[in-house]
């Protein structure tokens, strides 16, 4: 009798008409149906993972967006500041009548901006420190505020 050796371990009588070549046939489907599941189990997994990429990156667009919207909100109330200090320091400079009223105007207007910034940097505080969502959220993912 010849004797087939699919690995160390098994050792399979070929027999002609016998019940051996059925069973290696079975086994083989069997293995195929295996391969098969686990096939569209790794499908499902990297369909997900493509999904939660897209997610991030989308978020991540968010991210830059909002990003670019504080940085102009930013230097909305700093580009008025500096320039009423840049015209009362030129005021000053060429002494060309700088009254107490000018004075106080412009000082009071720095003073309302810079508290507008101020103001605009809390709620950006407050942004970054809003827990995210999803798993996990209600674990406080907030960072500590310095």
């Amino acid at each position: 009798m010849e004797t087939y050796r699919p690995s160390r371990d098994t050792a399979v009588p070929v027999t002609t008409g016998g019940r051996a070549l059925v069973t290696c046939r079975e086994r083989l489907h069997s293995a195929i149906a295996l391969l098969a599941a686990a096939n569209t189990a790794l499908r499902g997994t990297v369909a997900a993972r493509d999904q939660a990429l897209a997610e991030l990156r989308a978020a991540e667009r968010d991210q830059d967006a909002f990003v670019v919207a504080a940085v102009h909100e930013l230097k909305t109330p700093l580009t008025a500041v500096k320039g009423r200090a840049q015209l009362l320091r030129h005021r000053a400079q060429r002494g060309t009548g700088l009254d107490q009223a000018q004075l106080l105007a412009g000082l009071r207007l720095i003073e309302s901006e810079a508290g507008r910034l101020t103001a605009t940097l809390d709620d950006l505080i407050d942004e970054v420190n809003r827990p995210l969502p999803g798993p996990g959220s209600d674990q406080g993912n907030a960072r500590e505020r310095p």
